[in-house]
């Protein structure tokens, strides 16, 4: 066993930094106790975070917890459960099995399109197969979903309250929301709102095999299907960390380790070898740099005096450019046709700066200082979402508004960077002001965001 000092977290966190990638939070466990648990400035390890499919690995325990429980069989046919859906039998896709599902086995190349309004079950289960239930891996988040209406039905609440009442409140979890459809179902393959530091508390649930607290949450014959290979991913996957196989909605790994894993580099890693949990939010992209840079201190002995200032870098100051300032401030300028907004206004006070964009005839609020983070409100995320599900809100159970932070500095003479965070989200928005004599253009970006609209160009005569 390898026990990790103060020397090893640093030689992991330059890893991390040396490779540019955003960590947002990171939380190490070892041997149930605490050894790391960090926020990247302006982000905080306590506060809630999208965990995308990490999602995934929450529905497997719910379903191991009714599987515990007698109320459903592995081998039972999807329809078995959703009797309500009986008019679809006839369909190829309703034969899936619940084990099926949990192993990504539903035959389907990619999700369909989803009208809003309409039955999410009803949409999928209508849709071909392109190959057999059951005949191979291909990841698929629906099936993630099918599960959760099957949690919804057997238990006659929400899949969110079942998780809460079975899970969450005996690992001592109080913050945490999950997405719905239009139905209102949990949507189950992503959705959860989970702080780093509590998604760490489940990954040490894992490690003691369902125990916690004085409490046999899921049985350890389950943490032990669920955790181990089920079905093969290659040739799906033909590299990386994802090639080492699936289980119940876990991915295997390297080091005789498994893991929930979400878009953009969400991550919850355990290691029982090592008695260690890994928990990060971030925005890197993906898992496996850091899956590498923690691999890489176990098998090597690596350590560093290296000390991290943990903060997301801001734009430098620069030097401000006042006649450009006096020229665009309190002005609403209209862009001009085929530009991606209606309407730009910048209000600008010292070091602060508020620009509004008007897009459908909706003005949202993009707020930064020069240099430094500032925190605001503001609905800015709702530009750019994913569309077809829905986000929580002030009627969504446990529901806790995030926290936006944005900055600016000037590039040069006659251009604007700002820079944009969301506490809640892996998102990095950026805009961009360039001047020339008598037009601005702005330009829009968002990177780590699926979206309709991840960027955008306005240009306006601004003198």
């Amino acid at each position: 066993m390898k026990e990790l000092n103060q020397y090893h977290i640093n030689y992991f966190i330059n890893q991390l930094e040396n490779k540019n990638l955003e960590i947002h939070n990171i939380v190490l466990l070892q041997n149930g106790k605490t050894i790391l648990s960090k926020g990247y400035y302006p982000y905080n390890p306590d506060e809630l975070n999208t965990i995308y499919s990490c999602t995934k690995s929450f529905i497997s325990l719910a379903i191991g917890i009714l599987y515990d429980r007698g109320l459903i069989d592995l081998k039972a046919k999807l329809l078995d459960y959703l009797k309500q859906y009986e008019y679809l039998r006839d369909y190829p896709s309703s034969n899936i099995t619940i084990a099926e599902l949990l192993t990504m086995q539903l035959g389907h190349d990619k999700q369909p399109y989803i009208p809003f309004g309409q039955d999410w079950v009803e949409v999928i289960l209508r849709k071909p197969l392109s190959w057999p239930n059951g005949d191979h891996f291909h990841y698929y988040n629906l099936s993630s979903y099918l599960l959760s209406v099957v949690i919804e039905t057997i238990t006659h609440t929400s899949t969110f309250h079942f998780i809460k009442e079975n899970i969450l409140n005996p690992l001592e979890i109080s913050q945490c929301y999950f997405d719905q459809d239009n139905q209102n179902r949990n949507i189950g393959g992503w959705g959860m709102h989970l702080s780093c530091n509590d998604l760490a508390k489940f990954g040490q649930l894992l490690l003691q095999k369902g125990y916690y607290n004085g409490k046999q949450i899921v049985s350890e014959k389950w943490i032990e299907m669920a955790t181990h290979k089920q079905i093969d991913t290659i040739p799906f996957y033909s590299k990386s960390e994802s090639v080492n196989g699936y289980g119940y909605q876990f991915w295997m790994s390297t080091h005789n380790s498994y893991r929930a894993s979400g878009l953009f580099g969400q991550l919850c890693l355990v290691n029982p070898e090592n008695q260690l949990v890994l928990a990060v939010t971030s925005a890197a992209g993906s898992s496996q740099p850091i899956l590498d840079s923690l691999f890489d201190v176990i098998d090597n002995d690596r350590s560093n005096t290296f000390q991290s200032e943990f903060r997301i870098k801001e734009i430098a100051k620069g030097t401000e450019n006042k006649e450009l300032i006096d020229i665009i401030n309190h002005k609403e300028l209209i862009c001009q046709n085929n530009s991606s907004f209606e309407k730009i206004e910048f209000n600008i006070e010292d070091d602060l700066i508020n620009i509004y964009l008007t897009k459908d005839n909706h003005k949202y609020l993009f707020a930064s200082k020069a240099g430094k983070w500032h925190k605001f409100d503001s609905d800015f995320i709702e530009l750019s979402k994913l569309s077809w599900a829905l986000t929580g809100n002030d009627k969504t159970e446990g529901y806790i508004p995030s926290i936006n932070y944005g900055c600016h500095g000037w590039i040069n003479d006659t251009t604007l960077q700002f820079s944009y965070r969301n506490s809640d989200l892996p998102a990095r928005y950026s805009i961009t002001v360039d001047f020339d004599y008598e037009y601005l253009t702005l330009t829009y970006s968002v990177s780590e965001c699926e979206s309709n609209f991840t960027s955008g160009k306005a240009i306006v005569k601004y003198r």
